[in-house]
Protein backbone atom coordinates (compact mmCIF):
# COMPACT_ATOMS: atom_id res chain seq x y z
CA UNK A 1 0.00 0.00 0.00
CA UNK A 2 2.61 2.32 0.87
CA UNK A 3 4.40 1.42 -2.47
CA UNK A 4 1.44 2.07 -4.19
CA UNK A 5 1.22 5.47 -2.23
CA UNK A 6 4.94 6.68 -3.58
CA UNK A 7 4.53 5.92 -6.92
CA UNK A 8 1.50 8.05 -7.18
CA UNK A 9 3.06 10.85 -5.58
CA UNK A 10 6.40 10.66 -7.70
CA UNK A 11 3.68 10.78 -10.64
CA UNK A 12 2.14 13.71 -9.24
CA UNK A 13 5.25 15.40 -8.76
CA UNK A 14 6.24 15.18 -12.62
CA UNK A 15 3.09 16.84 -13.51
CA UNK A 16 3.78 20.31 -14.10
CA UNK A 17 2.59 22.68 -11.67
CA UNK A 18 0.15 24.62 -14.22
CA UNK A 19 -1.20 21.55 -15.35
CA UNK A 20 -2.10 19.41 -11.77
CA UNK A 21 -3.59 23.27 -10.92
CA UNK A 22 -5.57 23.30 -14.22
CA UNK A 23 -6.96 20.15 -13.73
CA UNK A 24 -8.10 20.72 -10.22
CA UNK A 25 -10.02 23.53 -10.88
CA UNK A 26 -11.65 21.79 -14.03
CA UNK A 27 -12.93 19.07 -11.72
CA UNK A 28 -14.37 21.51 -9.59
CA UNK A 29 -16.11 22.92 -12.17
CA UNK A 30 -17.39 19.92 -13.42
CA UNK A 31 -19.24 19.35 -10.18
CA UNK A 32 -20.99 22.75 -10.02
CA UNK A 33 -22.22 21.88 -13.45
CA UNK A 34 -23.07 18.53 -12.58
CA UNK A 35 -24.87 19.34 -9.59
CA UNK A 36 -26.99 21.71 -11.56
CA UNK A 37 -27.46 20.39 -14.95
CA UNK A 38 -30.85 20.30 -16.25
CA UNK A 39 -32.21 17.18 -15.75
CA UNK A 40 -33.95 17.10 -19.91
CA UNK A 41 -35.30 19.73 -22.06
CA UNK A 42 -36.11 22.86 -20.57
CA UNK A 43 -36.39 26.84 -22.41
CA UNK A 44 -34.34 27.90 -19.91
CA UNK A 45 -31.26 29.93 -20.48
CA UNK A 46 -32.08 30.67 -24.39
CA UNK A 47 -32.19 26.61 -25.22
CA UNK A 48 -34.94 26.62 -26.97
CA UNK A 49 -33.10 24.89 -29.64
CA UNK A 50 -32.10 22.18 -27.62
CA UNK A 51 -34.39 19.90 -28.39
CA UNK A 52 -33.88 20.12 -32.15
CA UNK A 53 -30.16 19.67 -31.36
CA UNK A 54 -30.91 16.85 -29.18
CA UNK A 55 -32.76 15.05 -31.93
CA UNK A 56 -30.21 15.47 -34.75
CA UNK A 57 -27.65 14.52 -32.37
CA UNK A 58 -29.52 11.38 -31.40
CA UNK A 59 -30.30 10.78 -35.41
CA UNK A 60 -27.51 12.08 -37.30
CA UNK A 61 -29.32 14.95 -38.57
CA UNK A 62 -28.90 18.24 -39.64
CA UNK A 63 -30.00 21.01 -37.55
CA UNK A 64 -30.68 24.86 -38.39
CA UNK A 65 -28.39 27.05 -40.26
CA UNK A 66 -25.23 26.36 -40.07
CA UNK A 67 -26.01 22.72 -39.56
CA UNK A 68 -23.14 22.94 -36.90
CA UNK A 69 -21.33 19.39 -38.03
CA UNK A 70 -18.75 19.78 -35.44
CA UNK A 71 -21.47 19.79 -32.69
CA UNK A 72 -23.71 17.23 -34.19
CA UNK A 73 -20.40 14.24 -34.61
CA UNK A 74 -20.07 15.18 -31.11
CA UNK A 75 -22.95 14.95 -29.26
CA UNK A 76 -23.93 12.05 -30.77
CA UNK A 77 -21.32 10.08 -29.19
CA UNK A 78 -23.26 11.42 -25.71
CA UNK A 79 -26.17 9.76 -26.72
CA UNK A 80 -24.58 6.66 -26.26
CA UNK A 81 -24.29 7.63 -22.50
CA UNK A 82 -26.67 4.98 -20.52
CA UNK A 83 -28.09 7.78 -18.35
CA UNK A 84 -31.44 9.71 -18.53
CA UNK A 85 -32.78 11.03 -21.59
CA UNK A 86 -31.59 11.96 -24.73
CA UNK A 87 -31.14 15.49 -24.11
CA UNK A 88 -29.88 14.62 -20.79
CA UNK A 89 -26.80 13.40 -22.36
CA UNK A 90 -26.48 16.00 -24.74
CA UNK A 91 -26.60 18.55 -20.93
CA UNK A 92 -23.52 16.77 -20.30
CA UNK A 93 -21.31 18.13 -23.17
CA UNK A 94 -22.41 21.13 -22.58
CA UNK A 95 -20.86 21.01 -18.90
CA UNK A 96 -18.13 19.00 -20.25
CA UNK A 97 -17.01 21.62 -22.46
CA UNK A 98 -17.66 24.46 -20.02
CA UNK A 99 -15.49 22.60 -17.67
CA UNK A 100 -12.49 21.94 -20.25
CA UNK A 101 -13.18 25.59 -21.01
CA UNK A 102 -12.30 26.65 -17.47
CA UNK A 103 -9.08 23.97 -17.21
CA UNK A 104 -7.39 25.52 -20.48
CA UNK A 105 -8.37 29.25 -18.93
CA UNK A 106 -6.75 28.06 -15.32
CA UNK A 107 -3.68 27.03 -17.41
CA UNK A 108 -3.43 29.85 -19.89
CA UNK A 109 -3.15 32.11 -17.00
CA UNK A 110 -0.83 29.99 -14.97
CA UNK A 111 1.56 29.82 -17.88
CA UNK A 112 1.85 33.62 -18.59
CA UNK A 113 1.93 34.69 -14.52
CA UNK A 114 3.69 31.79 -13.01
CA UNK A 115 1.01 32.00 -9.65
CA UNK A 116 -0.81 29.86 -8.77
CA UNK A 117 -3.22 31.86 -6.92
CA UNK A 118 -4.18 34.32 -9.99
CA UNK A 119 -4.70 31.22 -11.99
CA UNK A 120 -6.85 29.83 -9.80
CA UNK A 121 -8.96 33.12 -9.02
CA UNK A 122 -9.14 33.47 -13.00
CA UNK A 123 -10.55 29.89 -13.58
CA UNK A 124 -13.06 29.80 -10.80
CA UNK A 125 -14.25 33.43 -11.65
CA UNK A 126 -14.89 32.01 -15.31
CA UNK A 127 -16.84 28.89 -13.55
CA UNK A 128 -19.30 31.21 -11.73
CA UNK A 129 -19.49 33.59 -14.47
CA UNK A 130 -23.41 33.69 -14.67
CA UNK A 131 -23.32 33.43 -18.56
CA UNK A 132 -21.05 30.28 -18.91
CA UNK A 133 -22.78 28.62 -16.20
CA UNK A 134 -26.02 29.09 -17.69
CA UNK A 135 -24.94 27.30 -20.95
CA UNK A 136 -23.07 24.62 -19.29
CA UNK A 137 -26.42 22.99 -17.63
CA UNK A 138 -28.34 23.06 -21.36
CA UNK A 139 -28.54 21.11 -24.59
CA UNK A 140 -26.57 24.39 -27.16
CA UNK A 141 -23.57 24.92 -29.12
CA UNK A 142 -22.43 27.88 -26.73
CA UNK A 143 -20.40 25.92 -24.70
CA UNK A 144 -18.12 23.92 -27.38
CA UNK A 145 -17.70 27.85 -29.00
CA UNK A 146 -16.14 28.65 -25.48
CA UNK A 147 -14.12 25.51 -25.75
CA UNK A 148 -12.88 26.08 -28.91
CA UNK A 149 -11.95 29.94 -27.99
CA UNK A 150 -10.09 29.11 -24.90
CA UNK A 151 -7.68 26.68 -27.31
CA UNK A 152 -7.14 29.18 -29.54
CA UNK A 153 -6.10 31.38 -26.82
CA UNK A 154 -4.07 28.35 -24.75
CA UNK A 155 -2.01 27.86 -28.34
CA UNK A 156 -1.61 31.67 -28.63
CA UNK A 157 -0.01 31.64 -25.31
CA UNK A 158 2.03 28.37 -26.03
CA UNK A 159 3.42 30.40 -29.28
CA UNK A 160 4.62 33.22 -26.77
CA UNK A 161 6.11 31.11 -25.13
CA UNK A 162 7.46 28.65 -27.03
CA UNK A 163 10.36 28.18 -30.37
CA UNK A 164 8.21 26.00 -32.84
CA UNK A 165 5.43 27.61 -34.42
CA UNK A 166 4.63 25.53 -37.32
CA UNK A 167 3.33 22.85 -35.30
CA UNK A 168 1.23 25.00 -33.31
CA UNK A 169 -0.11 26.91 -36.83
CA UNK A 170 -1.10 23.62 -37.91
CA UNK A 171 -3.00 22.89 -34.78
CA UNK A 172 -4.31 26.47 -34.36
CA UNK A 173 -5.65 25.90 -37.94
CA UNK A 174 -7.58 22.65 -37.39
CA UNK A 175 -8.95 23.86 -34.03
CA UNK A 176 -10.31 27.01 -35.38
CA UNK A 177 -11.49 24.93 -38.90
CA UNK A 178 -13.43 22.36 -36.59
CA UNK A 179 -14.67 25.38 -34.48
CA UNK A 180 -15.62 26.87 -37.85
CA UNK A 181 -17.95 24.01 -38.24
CA UNK A 182 -19.49 24.70 -34.62
CA UNK A 183 -20.14 28.41 -34.44
CA UNK A 184 -19.57 30.20 -37.66
CA UNK A 185 -18.87 33.02 -34.92
CA UNK A 186 -15.65 31.92 -33.88
CA UNK A 187 -14.14 33.00 -37.37
CA UNK A 188 -13.71 36.45 -34.66
CA UNK A 189 -11.35 34.87 -33.10
CA UNK A 190 -8.81 35.06 -35.87
CA UNK A 191 -6.53 37.66 -34.29
CA UNK A 192 -5.53 35.06 -32.12
CA UNK A 193 -4.66 32.65 -34.92
CA UNK A 194 -2.59 35.85 -36.09
CA UNK A 195 -0.51 36.01 -33.22
CA UNK A 196 0.96 32.29 -34.33
CA UNK A 197 1.43 33.28 -37.78
CA UNK A 198 3.15 36.49 -37.24
CA UNK A 199 6.71 35.50 -36.55
CA UNK A 200 7.07 32.63 -39.60
CA UNK A 201 5.04 33.51 -42.88
CA UNK A 202 5.79 29.78 -43.88
CA UNK A 203 4.07 28.55 -40.78
CA UNK A 204 1.00 30.12 -42.66
CA UNK A 205 1.09 26.85 -45.02
CA UNK A 206 0.75 24.52 -42.17
CA UNK A 207 -2.44 26.46 -40.55
CA UNK A 208 -4.03 26.90 -44.05
CA UNK A 209 -3.57 23.02 -44.02
CA UNK A 210 -5.06 22.52 -40.74
CA UNK A 211 -7.91 25.09 -41.50
CA UNK A 212 -8.73 22.82 -44.43
CA UNK A 213 -8.51 19.79 -42.41
CA UNK A 214 -10.75 21.42 -39.81
CA UNK A 215 -13.78 22.47 -42.32
CA UNK A 216 -13.63 18.87 -43.63
CA UNK A 217 -16.21 18.45 -41.20
CA UNK A 218 -18.47 20.22 -43.36
CA UNK A 219 -18.93 16.93 -45.76
CA UNK A 220 -20.82 15.58 -43.11
CA UNK A 221 -23.91 17.69 -43.82
CA UNK A 222 -24.28 16.66 -47.86
CA UNK A 223 -22.92 13.26 -46.82
CA UNK A 224 -25.94 12.74 -44.39
CA UNK A 225 -28.62 15.02 -46.21
CA UNK A 226 -28.63 11.97 -49.14
CA UNK A 227 -29.37 9.34 -46.48
CA UNK A 228 -32.95 11.84 -45.75
CA UNK A 229 -32.67 11.70 -41.65
CA UNK A 230 -35.47 12.58 -39.76
CA UNK A 231 -34.21 16.42 -38.88
CA UNK A 232 -33.12 17.90 -42.18
CA UNK A 233 -33.08 21.87 -42.47
CA UNK A 234 -32.10 22.95 -46.11
CA UNK A 235 -31.89 19.25 -47.24
CA UNK A 236 -28.18 20.44 -48.28
CA UNK A 237 -27.59 17.45 -50.50
CA UNK A 238 -26.83 20.36 -53.70
CA UNK A 239 -24.27 22.94 -53.94
CA UNK A 240 -27.19 25.40 -53.82
CA UNK A 241 -28.66 24.21 -50.40
CA UNK A 242 -25.61 23.37 -49.08
CA UNK A 243 -24.34 26.97 -49.43
CA UNK A 244 -27.88 28.16 -47.95
CA UNK A 245 -27.01 26.28 -45.01
CA UNK A 246 -23.39 26.41 -44.23
CA UNK A 247 -23.68 30.76 -44.82
CA UNK A 248 -26.88 30.45 -42.14
CA UNK A 249 -28.55 32.46 -45.34
CA UNK A 250 -31.54 32.80 -43.46
CA UNK A 251 -30.20 34.95 -40.44
CA UNK A 252 -28.12 37.11 -42.43
CA UNK A 253 -31.09 39.28 -41.84
CA UNK A 254 -30.08 39.97 -38.19
CA UNK A 255 -26.16 41.15 -38.83
CA UNK A 256 -26.09 44.31 -37.55
CA UNK A 257 -29.88 44.99 -38.05
CA UNK A 258 -29.91 46.73 -34.41
CA UNK A 259 -31.65 50.13 -34.93
CA UNK A 260 -29.15 52.68 -34.33
CA UNK A 261 -31.47 54.45 -31.48
CA UNK A 262 -31.37 51.09 -29.37
CA UNK A 263 -27.22 50.19 -29.75
CA UNK A 264 -26.59 52.77 -26.27
CA UNK A 265 -29.16 50.53 -25.14
CA UNK A 266 -27.12 47.09 -26.26
CA UNK A 267 -23.77 48.84 -24.96
CA UNK A 268 -24.98 49.96 -21.45
CA UNK A 269 -26.67 46.59 -21.50
CA UNK A 270 -22.85 44.86 -22.17
CA UNK A 271 -21.65 47.02 -19.24
CA UNK A 272 -23.70 45.78 -17.31
CA UNK A 273 -23.46 42.03 -18.37
CA UNK A 274 -19.54 42.59 -17.65
CA UNK A 275 -20.76 43.94 -14.24
CA UNK A 276 -22.70 40.73 -13.52
CA UNK A 277 -20.37 38.42 -14.81
CA UNK A 278 -16.85 39.94 -13.09
CA UNK A 279 -18.28 42.23 -10.45
CA UNK A 280 -16.92 45.53 -9.71
CA UNK A 281 -13.52 43.95 -8.10
CA UNK A 282 -13.24 41.70 -11.34
CA UNK A 283 -13.52 44.47 -13.77
CA UNK A 284 -10.96 46.42 -11.51
CA UNK A 285 -8.45 43.32 -12.28
CA UNK A 286 -9.41 42.94 -16.15
CA UNK A 287 -8.38 46.93 -16.45
CA UNK A 288 -4.81 46.00 -14.28
CA UNK A 289 -4.60 42.43 -16.34
CA UNK A 290 -5.02 44.57 -19.54
CA UNK A 291 -2.58 47.61 -19.14
CA UNK A 292 0.27 44.70 -17.28
CA UNK A 293 -0.31 43.00 -20.98
CA UNK A 294 0.13 46.64 -22.44
CA UNK A 295 3.45 46.89 -20.89
CA UNK A 296 4.64 43.35 -20.76
CA UNK A 297 3.23 41.32 -23.64
CA UNK A 298 1.70 43.65 -26.60
CA UNK A 299 0.88 41.14 -29.09
CA UNK A 300 -1.18 38.85 -26.47
CA UNK A 301 -2.94 42.12 -25.79
CA UNK A 302 -3.34 42.94 -29.08
CA UNK A 303 -5.19 39.53 -30.21
CA UNK A 304 -6.82 38.90 -27.55
CA UNK A 305 -8.30 42.78 -27.15
CA UNK A 306 -9.15 42.53 -31.22
CA UNK A 307 -10.85 39.52 -30.43
CA UNK A 308 -13.01 41.06 -27.61
CA UNK A 309 -13.40 43.88 -29.29
CA UNK A 310 -15.08 42.19 -32.77
CA UNK A 311 -17.08 39.26 -30.35
CA UNK A 312 -18.91 42.64 -28.97
CA UNK A 313 -19.38 44.78 -32.21
CA UNK A 314 -20.85 41.64 -33.49
CA UNK A 315 -23.43 40.70 -30.94
CA UNK A 316 -23.92 44.26 -30.11
CA UNK A 317 -25.59 44.56 -34.03
CA UNK A 318 -27.03 40.94 -33.62
CA UNK A 319 -30.72 42.13 -34.34
CA UNK A 320 -31.79 39.16 -31.81
CA UNK A 321 -33.27 38.70 -28.41
CA UNK A 322 -30.16 35.81 -27.31
CA UNK A 323 -27.31 37.88 -28.80
CA UNK A 324 -25.70 38.27 -25.60
CA UNK A 325 -24.19 34.41 -26.26
CA UNK A 326 -22.03 35.67 -28.92
CA UNK A 327 -20.03 37.48 -26.07
CA UNK A 328 -19.02 34.37 -24.68
CA UNK A 329 -15.25 34.50 -26.52
CA UNK A 330 -15.07 37.72 -25.24
CA UNK A 331 -15.51 37.05 -21.97
CA UNK A 332 -13.08 34.13 -22.28
CA UNK A 333 -10.36 36.85 -23.44
CA UNK A 334 -11.37 39.42 -20.49
CA UNK A 335 -11.49 36.49 -17.86
CA UNK A 336 -7.74 35.83 -18.80
CA UNK A 337 -6.87 39.28 -18.54
CA UNK A 338 -8.03 39.17 -15.45
CA UNK A 339 -5.77 36.01 -14.16
CA UNK A 340 -3.09 38.80 -15.34
CA UNK A 341 -4.71 41.33 -13.14
CA UNK A 342 -4.16 39.31 -10.27
CA UNK A 343 -0.91 38.27 -10.91
CA UNK A 344 0.05 41.26 -11.60
CA UNK A 345 -1.40 43.03 -8.27
CA UNK A 346 0.38 39.95 -6.18
CA UNK A 347 3.62 40.71 -7.44
CA UNK A 348 2.89 44.32 -6.71
CA UNK A 349 2.16 43.85 -3.14
CA UNK A 350 5.08 41.28 -3.19
CA UNK A 351 7.01 44.32 -3.74
CA UNK A 352 5.51 47.08 -1.78
CA UNK A 353 4.97 44.89 1.16
CA UNK A 354 7.90 42.78 2.72
CA UNK A 355 5.71 41.18 4.99
CA UNK A 356 4.06 39.64 1.89
CA UNK A 357 6.37 38.60 -0.08
CA UNK A 358 7.31 35.58 1.43
CA UNK A 359 4.01 34.04 1.03
CA UNK A 360 3.61 35.67 -2.45
CA UNK A 361 6.91 33.63 -3.31
CA UNK A 362 5.41 30.51 -1.80
CA UNK A 363 2.47 30.61 -3.77
CA UNK A 364 4.25 31.27 -7.20
CA UNK A 365 4.36 27.97 -9.00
Amino acid sequence: MRHNDHKARRLLERVPPATLHATIIGLIALAIYLRTLAPGLTWAHNSADGGELAAAAQTLGIPHPPGYPTYVLLAHLFTYLPVGEVATRTNLLSALCAALTVTLMTWSVARVTRQWVAAVGAGLTLTVSPLLWSQATVTEVHTLNTLTASLLLALAVLAETHDSSRPLAAAMGLVWGLGLGNHLVIALCAPLVVLVLRRDVRAALFAIGGLALGLAVYAYLPLRAATDPPVNWGDPATLQRFWWVVSGTPYRQFLFSLPAELVPLRLLSWTGLLAHQFLWVGLAAVVLGAVALWKKGRPLFWATGATSILCSVFAIGYNTTDSLLYLLPAIICLIWWLGIGLAWLASELAHRAPLAAGVVTGLSL
